[in-house]
C-alpha cells in the first residue's frame, strides 16, 4: 500500500505541474489571433474525445523496445533500446508522458475560456505604460487567471490520484516494472475484482478518498 501510494503521488507530481504549465502556454498562444487557430483548438483537444484503451495500444506500440517508433527515433543518434514499459524506472514517468499529452486539451479549453473573460483594456493600458510581454503575462495574466488556474489544478490533482486505465492496460501483473508503477486505483481493482478481497479494497479506496481529501 505504501508502494502503491508514493507511486500514485509520484504521477500526480509527474502530470500536475508539467500539464498545467503546456496548457497555460498553449492556451496563451492559441488566444492569440493566429493563422488555424480553430484547428488547432480541435487537435489538441481530439484526445480527450479517444477511449483511453485505444489510446494505451498506440502508446503500446510507440513505448515498444524493439519496434517502438520512440526507439527507432532514438537509434538515429546512436542511443539503445530503451525498455520504456518495463524498466521499473521509466515505466511510470512514461505513463505519465501519456497522462499529459492526453488531458492537455481539456485543460487547455478550460484556461483559455478563462484567458478570454479578462479585459483587453488591462493590456492596452500596459502597452501604454511601456509594459512587455512577459510584464503583462506576470502582472495581468496570471492573477486574473488565478481562480481558473486554481480550478483546473484541484481537477488534474484528483484525475491524476484515481488514475487507472493507462497503468492498467500498459503495465501487467508479470511486468518487472509492475511494483514500482502500480497506482491506488489499479491496486483496487486486482484486490477487488481478481482477488476478491473486498475489505481490502474498500480500505484503498477510502485511504484514496482522505489522500484526495487533504491535498485539495
Amino acid at each position: 500500500i505504501w508502494q502503491s501510494t508514493w507511486n500514485t503521488l509520484y504521477y500526480m507530481l509527474l502530470t500536475v505541474p508539467l500539464g498545467v504549465l503546456l496548457a497555460l502556454l498553449l492556451a496563451v498562444l492559441l488566444n492569440t489571433k493566429i493563422r488555424g487557430r480553430d484547428l488547432y483548438r480541435g487537435i489538441y483537444f481530439m484526445p480527450m474525445i479517444v477511449a483511453p484503451a485505444a489510446i494505451a495500444m498506440v502508446w503500446k506500440w510507440i513505448f515498444n523496445a524493439d519496434v517502438g517508433v520512440l526507439n527507432q527515433f532514438l537509434r538515429l543518434f546512436g542511443a539503445g533500446n530503451v525498455n520504456w514499459l518495463s524498466d521499473p524506472d521509466t515505466a511510470l514517468i512514461s505513463c505519465a508522458a501519456i497522462g499529459i499529452w492526453s488531458s492537455v486539451g481539456y485543460d487547455l479549453v478550460l484556461i483559455l475560456a478563462g484567458l478570454q473573460t479578462i479585459p483587453a483594456t488591462y493590456y492596452e493600458a500596459c502597452e501604454l505604460d511601456g509594459a512587455n510581454a512577459f510584464q503583462r503575462f506576470f502582472h495581468i495574466t496570471i492573477p486574473l487567471l488565478s481562480p481558473t488556474l486554481f480550478f483546473v489544478i484541484v481537477m488534474r490533482v484528483m484525475t491524476s490520484i484515481k488514475q487507472f486505465d493507462t497503468v492498467y492496460l500498459l503495465i501487467t501483473a508479470r511486468n518487472p516494472a509492475y511494483k514500482k508503477a502500480i497506482t491506488l486505483m489499479v491496486m483496487f481493482y486486482h484486490e477487488a475484482f481478481e482477488k476478491f478481497n473486498k475489505g481490502y479494497a474498500s480500505g484503498i479506496v477510502l485511504w484514496s478518498f482522505v489522500i484526495i481529501m487533504f491535498i485539495t
